[in-house]
């Protein structure tokens, strides 16, 4: 630390996206960090103490890849709070799905009981084959109202 200078105080939040237009995209909110994650590229917050010290979300494809992400994130921040990858967000955009090319059947072991029933629903095709919805196909006024209450 730089002598006589003041530390900066603690960032109340972080918000990781896995999505670059997302990621660029975030308006601006007063003592929050936006980071892009880069999908599975988030091994860079694996040593990231101050973390620890903050709220952080996380907001990734709702798709079985992006719950995976969220569980293996957990395993070293077990904080982080999934954002718009809920049932509700998923049913509300059912006219932007696409499908998963190869969706994942790993055990996850970190997600809520929310999470956990809608990543077992898209692994087994309980919206349909394979659904995948990306998150930069989420509409915008739907993602603002949820990630600045």
């Amino acid at each position: 630390m730089l002598p006589n200078v003041p530390p900066r105080p603690a960032l109340p939040a972080v918000i990781v996206t896995e999505n670059l237009v997302n990621f660029l995209s975030l308006p601006q909110r007063p003592r929050t960090l936006a980071i892009f994650g880069g999908g599975y590229g988030f091994l860079a917050l694996r040593d990231a103490a101050w973390l620890r010290e903050c709220e952080v979300l996380y907001w990734g494809d709702l798709d079985t890849h992006g719950f995976r992400i969220l569980d293996q994130l957990r395993a070293v921040h077990p904080h982080v709070n999934s954002v718009l990858m809920d049932e509700a967000t998923l049913l509300a955009h059912r006219d932007a799905w696409g499908s998963e090319p190869s969706p994942s059947q790993a055990m996850l072991t970190r997600l809520t009981d929310e999470e956990a029933a809608v990543y077992t629903s898209l692994g087994n095709d309980g919206y349909g084959p394979a659904v995948h919805l990306e998150q930069e196909l989420i509409r915008w006024d739907w993602a603002l109202e949820r990630l600045l209450p």
